[in-house]
């Protein structure tokens, strides 16, 4: 065969390589998240909306893979111009598992007199258990795909 065959199964292979590589650590935002902390608050969505001048209504959705409890969660607020009045955190004691729907909270929060808007992020966790799965396909198997949460 000639060289210029090999370099290019070569460069074919280390794309396949490269790209699964992204696929496992790269998330929605466009980082690489290495430690399974990043991982799961990558992938964890907060929306808050101010109720009043004392509380905040929070909804959690876990995403990742991961189960996890004591999320804090980093609010900013800001004002009609869009400018920012305040930054707080602020931790909810719940259990989030992994690939979870809406968890809605409602957190005191001391809202500033100026504030219209909040957005709200997942910051950190106690990451509890993993769930992996995988997809038997043997026998009589369709295709069914096995799941267990594997403590941290």
């Amino acid at each position: 065969m000639k060289h210029s065959v090999w370099v290019w199964g070569i460069a074919i292979l280390f794309s396949f390589v490269g790209v699964r590589f992204l696929s496992i650590y790269m998330k929605h935002d466009g980082e690489m998240h290495f430690t399974n902390q990043s991982a799961a608050m990558a992938s964890t969505f907060v929306e808050a909306e101010i109720v009043n001048s004392n509380e905040v209504t929070l909804t959690v959705e876990n995403k990742s893979r991961f189960k996890y409890v004591d999320l804090i969660v980093r609010c900013g607020f800001a004002g009609e111009s869009g400018s920012d009045i305040k930054m707080v955190s602020v931790p909810i004691y719940n259990e989030y598992p992994a690939y979870s729907d809406s968890v809605i909270t409602t957190v005191d929060l001391d809202v500033p007199d100026q504030a219209v808007s909040v957005k709200c992020v997942g910051h950190e966790a106690e990451i509890k258990s993993e769930r992996l799965c995988s997809v038997v396909i043997s026998g009589d198997s369709k295709g069914e795909m096995n799941c267990k949460d594997v403590n941290l």
